[in-house]
């Protein structure tokens, strides 16, 4: 009775991982590049509140300006208001310092160098994730890195991940059949 190829088995096994693996680090942003945030009207001194796509910053004498760049409105001076207090209302985990061990920071992005300061936060939608993390450099520039996850699509790639572990299962048991029955014939 001959054994099925152990060069095939390995390959039905480890496929599924290799897939989840190429795909997860496409889908987690280690390819998303930095962008610089337009030049602040001051030296900024920190990064202090950050939810969705926008950043809070103060400056060393304590003027506070926000930025939500994605409608236009970039450094817009104002006062410590309840948007920056409380994250905008957004459902939002904000990490201070910086975790320097996720996908913005790997060798694969443009990430900046000589930070000063760092905030990182994530927003929950119902369909999607958005990760921001802003940096501030030492020359006084204030950089961006977003990115939005869709929390359907990554549902559906773990599905299409158990779908070729099944198939891989059923292409092995089909394989043991098949030979099992060959050695049988091969025997009268």
């Amino acid at each position: 009775m001959r054994k099925p190829r152990l060069r095939t088995i390995i390959i039905l096994i480890i496929l599924p991982f290799l897939i989840f693996g190429a795909w997860s680090i496409v889908i987690d942003g280690h390819f998303q590049p930095w962008q610089n945030l337009p030049t602040p009207p001051a030296h900024f001194s920190e990064i202090f509140a950050s939810g969705g796509a926008t950043v809070c910053a103060k400056t060393g004498n304590g003027e506070t300006y926000r930025c939500t760049d994605l409608i236009g409105q970039c450094w817009v001076r104002d006062k410590i208001t309840e948007w920056c207090i409380n994250q905008g209302g957004v459902p939002s985990s904000v990490n201070m310092p910086c975790d320097f061990s996720l996908p913005e920071f790997s060798f694969l992005t443009n990430s900046p160098k000589n930070i000063v300061d760092c905030i990182q936060s994530i927003a929950w939608d119902a369909d999607a994730t958005e990760r921001h993390t802003y940096t501030l450099q030492q020359d006084g520039t204030v950089s961006e890195w977003s990115h939005v996850i869709n929390n359907i699509l990554r549902c559906l790639v773990c599905l299409f991940i158990v779908g070729l572990i099944a198939l891989a299962a059923i292409v092995f048991r089909v394989m043991t059949r098949h030979r099992k029955k060959n050695v049988g014939k091969d025997a009268m």
